[in-house]
């Protein structure tokens, strides 16, 4: 656990991103996979209410999970990419130069 005051960093928040990705390909799979469950139930006679019920939580947990990503992607573009600038422009001389 960080301290109250902690400052998150660039790295912070790309790893964050990754994670919040990964939960939101997950819940797409949950949310596939319960529709599934729907569709079986309906075909087998059953009532699927609660089983729809439940789609609805998942697809709005989704939701939230999207708007959170679109947050975190909003820190993020404060930051540059990790990349090597001085050796990009570098090697971009030398090839200009080469040339």
């Amino acid at each position: 656990m960080h301290p109250f005051n902690w400052k998150m960093v660039r790295e912070d928040w790309y790893n964050h991103l990754a994670s919040s990705n990964l939960r939101i390909a997950e819940a797409r799979q949950r949310i596939e996979n319960q529709k599934a469950l729907i569709r079986s139930l309906i075909e087998g006679g059953y009532s699927a209410g609660g089983a729809l019920a439940l789609l609805r939580l998942l697809e709005e947990t989704l939701q939230l999970m999207n708007d959170n990503r679109t947050n975190i992607l909003k820190k993020v573009r404060n930051y540059q990419l990790p990349c090597a600038v001085d050796e990009l422009v570098a090697g971009i001389e030398a090839a200009a130069d080469a040339a």
